[in-house]
């Protein structure tokens, strides 16, 4: 049965076979076979003393980290799996996301395949930040695997079923409807996920995710350790093997030796400002994912030689986010509530930017509409020039709504994300506690909600007249160009209303995303690839750190696919390699028995002699 250690503080002994200190200090103080040497136990990448021993490491508790516990755990292998976030914060984004699975039947995997290759290469516009389009024998493997995954959850005994966002079961929304294959996303059979919440399963958490840990805890002997953090691995500077990981502990540095493989599971960079600043280009990327998801496993792969991997993809921002974090870690979202009554967005310039009714999902994907000035593209990206380029909101941004609005339901009610299931919030009905804590601005005037917003009063109503003239006329003649493939995603007409009622509201709003997807370059067999292209020995990564999108992104793609896919992979790869210190225990046992060679007799010299 499962352990799960709080602190990093084991309350058993979870080494098989092998002393916390000491004997596996010994051992790996050999070096490698043929290269390291028992000569190198003095060098100074390799730790004097292991502190924990497993055979397969894995770093972070989400979707990924699971796949790959379970699979090397069923291989026969010890599986040891750390966390930075304390016990009460673990999950990272796969404790909080939708819970959806995409694991298409085989009836569709055709269309399906049509579609991911036109979204990875990006409607055949090139990207000016190194962006590459994933091989048509990666897509292949991603489709076929995904729907393997609805056997293996059954196989654990958590059938999966039908998902849906309101169009019947398995059904979801193509983000991209123009896109050929689009027809497949929307059809049943496509999407899955669980509503039964295993019996003892964490209640503040997705089904899946909660129902998975559960079964973990039950049905193996994998080991958890919380408040653990990666620091960098133990690689062995000539052979590039990686025999472990150096981690933090309450301030204290600690070795931990992995005899068979590393599997990095430890998401994205969403939360390091550094890295936004410097691939998205943006002073700060609002999440409502997990906030440990720092991005050090990433630049600590690439300091052990790891190829960089789409730096400058986000899965799919949109405007559905109120910047509003006081006493919360993660960002609160607004509500699909907000749909309700009259409300807009608008930018820098005190115009409309976008299509307020299904945000970044609609209208924004076309290359008629993405050309549009200040319209945006999903994903992060924006089309100028005739390239994909990191996007720039026309920050700042605001939504404003009357009182018809206002009254129409609660403004910030999120149905999932790290605010809602970890920090507990939720808004208030009538939203009278967030008006009264100042996340939202009143003024009994348009004029005087701009001066509040420090907007310009005569653009901003202009604005708004524009839009009570386009609900007069039943049509958004700024977004609605009569293609019937975006029909079904913009706002319909009993939705157009006008703004009537006093007073006014404004929320400012930032684009918001749950995850980043750059990390590093990985192989079908999940091993973590070198600049130079071979594999990083024993280096995995699963999950958000490097899936297969390059530039646009599909609603939960990334949990059945780069997450569980790879996962499963890694530990099963991981778990069937032989283990290093006992190659190394090998090789010196072969060398001491083997006779030390006879010197040959060297010939006397001949004298010479005179003629």
């Amino acid at each position: 049965m499962a352990k799960q250690m709080n602190d990093g503080l084991s309350r058993r002994d979870f080494l098989k076979g092998a002393a916390v200190v000491g004997g596996a200090a010994g051992l790996g103080a050999m070096g490698l076979p043929g290269v390291a040497s028992a000569a190198e136990a003095d060098a100074d990448w390799m730790p004097k003393t292991w502190h924990y021993t497993t055979d397969v490491l894995v770093i972070g508790t989400g979707y990924a980290g699971q796949g790959a516990a379970i699979a090397a755990d069923a291989a026969g292998a010890s599986v040891l799996v750390i966390e930075k976030a304390p016990f009460r914060e673990r999950g990272g984004n796969s404790r909080v996301c939708g819970q959806g699975l995409l694991a298409p039947s085989p009836a569709i995997h055709e269309d399906h395949k049509q579609y991911l290759t036109h979204m990875t290469e990006g409607q055949g516009y090139p990207t000016t930040h190194g962006e590459g389009f994933t091989s048509a024998d990666t897509i292949d493997f991603y489709v076929e695997k995904s729907f393997e995954t609805r056997a293996w959850f059954e196989s654990l005994g958590m059938p999966l079923v039908g998902a849906n966002n309101g169009g019947g079961p398995g059904k979801w929304m193509p983000f991209y409807p123009t896109f050929p294959g689009a027809d497949a996303i929307g059809t049943e059979d496509q999407y899955w996920t669980q509503r039964t919440r295993l019996e003892g399963a964490e209640p503040k958490a997705g089904v899946v995710w909660a129902n998975l840990e559960k079964w973990i805890l039950d049905n193996t002997d994998v080991e958890f350790m919380y408040k653990t953090a990666a620091k960098r691995l133990v690689q062995n500077p000539k052979t590039r093997e990686v025999l472990g990981l150096i981690v933090t502990q309450s301030g204290k540095e600690k070795a931990i030796k992995a005899r068979q493989g590393v599997i990095v599971c430890a998401g994205g960079w969403e939360y390091n400002p550094e890295m936004v600043r410097d691939f998205q280009h943006m002073p700060e990327l609002y999440s409502i994912g997990g906030p440990y998801n720092t991005g050090e496993t990433i630049k600590m792969c690439w300091d052990a030689g790891a190829a960089p991997r789409n730096m400058g993809v986000v899965a799919a921002p949109t405007y559905r986010c109120a910047g509003i974090k006081p006493g919360y870690k993660g960002t609160i979202q607004l509500s699909n509530t907000t749909r309700q009554g009259p409300f807009i967005m608008v930018g820098r310039n005190n115009k409309r930017f976008i299509d307020e009714f299904r945000g970044s999902v609609a209208g924004l994907q076309n290359k008629d509409i993405a050309e549009l000035e200040g319209t945006l593209t999903v994903s992060g990206q924006e089309i100028r020039d005739g390239a994909y380029v990191p996007q720039s909101w026309p920050e700042p941004i605001h939504m404003i709504f009357d009182e018809v609005g206002m009254k129409a339901g609660a403004m910030f009610s999120m149905f999932f994300g790290w605010a809602a299931y970890v920090e507990g919030f939720k808004g208030s009905a009538d939203n009278s506690a967030e008006l009264a804590n100042g996340w939202m601005v009143k003024a009994d005037t348009i004029a005087e909600l701009a001066q509040k917003t420090g907007r310009d009063p005569v653009e901003l109503q202009a604005t708004i007249d524009k839009w009570n003239e386009d609900c007069a006329a039943g049509k958004d003649t700024q977004f609605d160009t009569g293609d019937p493939n975006r029909a079904p995603y913009m706002r319909p007409a009993n939705r157009l209303q006008p703004f009537t009622e006093g007073p006014f509201y404004a929320i400012q709003v930032h684009q918001c995303t749950l995850n980043t997807q750059g990390g590093m370059v990985r192989n079908l067999d999940s091993q973590v690839m070198s600049i130079e292209g071979p594999p990083i020995p024993r280096l995995y990564a699963a999950g958000e750190n490097g899936d297969i999108f390059t530039i646009l992104y599909q609603c939960m793609s990334n949990a059945g696919s780069g997450c569980l896919v790879h996962g499963r992979i890694a530990g099963d790869h991981a778990a069937n390699l032989p283990r290093w210190d006992d190659v190394v225990a090998k090789a010196a046992a072969k060398k001491a028995k083997k006779p030390a060679a006879k010197k040959a007799k060297k010939p006397a010299a001949k004298k010479a002699t005179r003629k």
